[in-house]
């Protein structure tokens, strides 16, 4: 069971977290508050170390954002589901619980599917503590909001168990009429699904339909699984007095004929609940959307303005996913960009041709929305070209100082430099020459000396690092600008 709430935790958590998406999310939204790009940029952290799975070090940032003076609601609520997420890292269902609950403490500042979706993992947790009437009550206040045809067969599955467990059997009944109505021909024939035959079985016995009952188990019972289910056959159909019935069908499966052992359904059940295959809601396949794309580059395309220009900066976009893990070129937009009027187009142009692996939740693929993305454009970090191509890797950059002429003038350039990187990626001084300038008489010192300061990684060539010639860097001189 634990598996189970696990896997559906970490596709849920993310699912309300990004985006308010699916049938559910067509019926009923929320406006909710917007998260700040600095807490933004603190959930990056606890997801890359949960990634990474540094649980010390996304305990502490999760920790410092609880202790946050003026946080947002919303901001809140996320903290918390991080908080449940370590919590089941840590195999810590109490913990995990108390985080669901002070999310629900949140639900009027948050999406309506994120309340949705804690209130089921909530009522889930409390099933595999054993606490049924608690997990019943959650998951029958889940009920009653959620619209019924957002309700899944998984779903509907664990809300017959819970009623059954407590004693509900009219609802057992009910919600497991619902279960089989939605379940395909394929999830029909699982075990998961025969288990839930069972159930019926015992809830109608529980309502004295002894003929239900009987339907019920005759579901199952040439299914190779069920040990004794014949003598649960037998029992159902003598308690109908009725011995016709009794040899007549029992005459259709042979299996039968000799069944010693007989049992009411409750105490099959009971006995089979108790044992080493006791039925649990069926596994739902889950998988979170990676943060990361598949087809992420480690260097970002440049622009080629920005390379002639030597300007490095950033660019921040959010988009959305598709169900095919595409993204959305439509839903492409810039949020936060620096220097202006460089990256966005690069930036948005590249995320459009992003390819995530989907996201699935029971079962389905989903559309997420919000996802945010940084592109981080280090010029001095772009591979250098020598001499037939090759390519040199800068280690250690030197900034040059920007000449008092230049500064008390208010004059701006750039400096092209070509020298020799020699086989220990040091800077052949003699090499250095500048090849263009401008304007010219106020950069081209500064910018010799600080080549002179610089480190590459040479090329290698069956293991021998190789001296590259008529290697080219381009030095900008730009004024702060406060």
């Amino acid at each position: 069971m634990m598996k189970t709430v696990c896997s559906y935790l970490v596709g849920l958590m993310l699912c309300a977290f990004l985006s308010v998406s699916g049938a559910e999310a067509q019926k009923t939204t929320r406006k909710v508050q917007a998260i700040s790009l600095a807490t933004h940029k603190e959930f990056e952290r606890i997801q890359l170390a949960l990634e990474q799975h540094d649980l010390v070090q996304a305990k502490s940032l999760v920790q410092q954002l609880l202790n946050k003076e003026g946080a947002r609601e919303y901001e809140r609520s996320i903290v918390w589901q991080y908080n449940a997420q370590i919590a089941f890292a840590e195999e810590n269902t109490p913990e995990a619980i108390r985080s669901f609950e002070n999310v629900l403490l949140l639900k009027d500042f948050i999406p309506v599917a994120q309340a949705h979706g804690a209130m089921y993992i909530l009522a889930q947790l409390h099933f595999s503590e054993s606490d049924f009437r608690k997990a019943y009550e959650v998951a029958s206040d889940w009920k009653d909001l959620v619209p019924q045809d957002y309700v899944n067969a998984a779903q509907w599955q664990f809300l017959s168990m819970l009623a059954y467990y407590v004693g509900d059997y009219a609802r057992t009944v009910a919600d497991l009429e619902k279960f089989f109505d939605v379940i395909d021909n394929a999830q029909r024939n699982s075990r998961g699904a025969k288990n839930m035959y069972l159930f019926l079985a015992a809830a109608h016995w529980q309502l004295e339909s002894y003929e239900d009952s009987w339907n019920a188990i005759r579901a199952i019972v040439s299914d190779k699984f069920y040990e004794d289910i014949c003598g649960v056959a037998v029992f159902v159909l003598s308690a109908q007095n009725s011995e016709t019935l009794l040899t007549e069908d029992l005459s259709k499966y042979p299996q039968c004929a000799d069944a010693e052992k007989t049992l009411s359904p409750i105490d099959y059940l009971t006995e089979l609940r108790n044992g080493p295959d006791a039925p649990t809601p069926m596994l739902v396949e889950e998988q979170h959307l990676s943060q990361l794309p598949l087809n992420a580059s480690k260097t970002p395309r440049y622009p080629e303005r920005a390379v002639a220009e030597g300007i490095s900066g950033y660019a921040l976009v959010e988009f959305t996913v598709l169900e095919d893990g595409s993204v959305d070129p439509d839903s492409v937009q810039v949020l936060e960009s620096h220097p202006k009027g460089y990256f966005e187009e690069a930036a948005s142009k590249q995320a459009s041709e992003f390819k995530y692996k989907p996201m699935i939740l029971n079962g389905e693929p989903q559309k997420v929305q919000a996802i945010r993305y940084k592109f981080n454009y280090n010029f001095h970090a772009l591979p250098a070209r020598g001499k037939n191509g090759a390519t040199v890797q800068p280690v250690v950059f030197a900034q040059p100082r920007y000449p008092r002429k230049a500064q008390e003038e208010g004059v701006e350039g750039y400096v092209v430099v070509e020298f020799t990187v020699k086989k220990n990626g040091r800077v052949s001084k003699g090499s250095i020459k500048v090849i263009e300038a401008e304007p010219k008489g106020y950069f081209e010192e500064a910018a010799i000396a600080a080549m002179k300061a610089m480190r590459y990684e040479p090329p290698k060539v069956n293991g021998k690092s190789k001296k590259v010639k008529k290697v080219r860097h381009r030095f900008s001189f730009n004024l702060r600008k406060d």
